[in-house]
């Protein structure tokens, strides 16, 4: 059966990894994952919903994770072969101690608040942390809360991450996994006038340095999206800095298929051929010899022993012989 991988992150690694299973390479086990996430925190907050360690307040659900009510997020966790976890994003929002999906909390703002500009306007209040201008924000929209809602307005934090909690996160995060993990940046895009995302480039630099440091595998799709050209490998002719393509998809499922260390005779299927690559020749090649070296040690054991028993009988008649004629 093919090995097991579940995803921590976004879709940029779900969506490959999603290839490499529709094509029976691997299996892709979502059990008890919750969503989509993108900091280092929500990353250690997914494992420990993963143990059943923790739980979450209902009015929070739909700003935690989209797959929060499906029964697999009820299932027994099962430890993968490996997991692949993503950090792409250094701030935090958080409420009561749980932290919130950006993207879920955003849209959920927008309909609680009734647009984007309030929305945008209350986040700036959190930003500043002027809790009576958050209040006054809230009564200005003159709108009715459901009680929940209105519970998320009010404890609503924002909280950007610095380089050691995110270092305490990753150590945390290789303590507490209990299976092997390849960690994932973000990719690195050029803007249309050709500059960087400053913010993200210092948060890749500090994934790839504090995983090194700590010993982990890491993997920056970058290289790979230059050399298949960002217009090919990101969305809507590359101007999307977020989502990938299907081509640019299909190609990191086999890079990834090669970092997982997928076995050379599934590789094949995602190839879509039955025919052996050189390196799957070789492997295979390798295989053979040991298993009839094996099966030559085995059956020169065999050998021996029958020598071993013939020369026990030969030895006693002798013996006999000796004695009689005595």
């Amino acid at each position: 059966m093919p090995q097991a991988i579940t995803p921590i992150g976004t879709c940029r690694i779900a969506n490959p990894l999603r290839v490499l299973a529709k094509k029976r390479v691997i299996t892709f086990d979502r059990r008890r994952i919750t969503g989509f996430v993108h900091n280092s925190a929500e990353v250690r907050q997914q494992i420990r919903y993963l143990k059943g360690e923790i739980a979450y307040p209902p009015h929070l659900h739909k700003v935690i994770g989209q797959f929060l009510g499906d029964p697999r997020c009820e299932m027994a966790h099962v430890p993968p072969h490996r997991y692949v976890v993503e950090i792409s994003s250094a701030k935090r929002y958080v409420s009561e101690g749980i932290d919130l999906q950006i993207n879920l909390l955003f849209r959920a703002l927008e309909k609680i608040l009734g647009s984007v500009a309030t929305r945008t306007a209350f986040l700036g209040t959190i930003a500043l942390e002027d809790p009576q201008a958050r209040e006054a924000m809230i009564e200005s929209t003159g709108r009715t809360f459901e009680p929940g809602d209105l519970r998320l307005l009010r404890t609503l934090e924002e909280h950007r991450q610095s380089p050691d909690e995110l270092a305490a996160d990753l150590a945390a995060i290789k303590y507490e996994l209990d299976a092997p993990f390849l960690l994932v940046t973000h990719v690195g895009v050029a803007l249309p006038n050709g500059a960087p995302i400053l913010s993200r480039e210092k948060l890749m630099a500090d994934v790839r340095k504090i995983g090194a440091a700590l010993g982990l595998d890491v993997f920056d799709p970058t290289d790979d999206m230059k050399r298949f050209g960002q217009e090919r490998a990101m969305a809507k002719g590359g101007t999307d800095s977020a989502h990938f393509t299907a081509e640019f998809n299909e190609h990191l499922a086999a890079v990834y298929a090669g970092k997982l260390a997928v076995e050379p005779r599934a590789l094949r299927r995602l190839r879509g051929s039955a025919q052996p690559t050189g390196f799957e020749r070789m492997v295979d090649a390798g295989r053979a010899a040991l298993e009839t070296a094996q099966s030559r040690v085995q059956a020169g054991g065999a050998g021996l022993a029958r020598r071993l028993s013939a020369f026990r009988v030969l030895r006693r008649r002798r013996q006999r012989e000796k004695t009689e004629s005595v």
